[in-house]
């Protein structure tokens, strides 16, 4: 996934990747990316869970939060 995006996206060291999840891809996108030099920023739903949103930031990911009504302008998976 994140090779994908660096590759589509002709993405450079030190340049910034988005995911918006509250998961388990979260969490890997923050690990991978870091590991490859680039700049992790996850969106996460207000609902994340504590522990989620840690593990995240540990792994070198900058977090923002979205709203959790689908039908918002800031629904995070927009």
């Amino acid at each position: 996934m994140v090779s994908s995006a660096i590759k589509e996206h002709n993405l450079k060291l030190g340049e910034y990747i988005v995911e918006a999840s509250s998961g388990n891809t979260a969490i890997y996108v923050a690990f991978v990316a870091r590991k490859l030099g680039l700049n992790p920023i996850i969106v996460v739903s207000r609902q994340t869970s504590v522990a989620k949103v840690k593990l995240i930031k540990i792994l070198g990911a900058e977090i923002f939060y979205g709203s959790d009504d689908k039908d918002a302008d800031d629904y995070y998976i927009k």
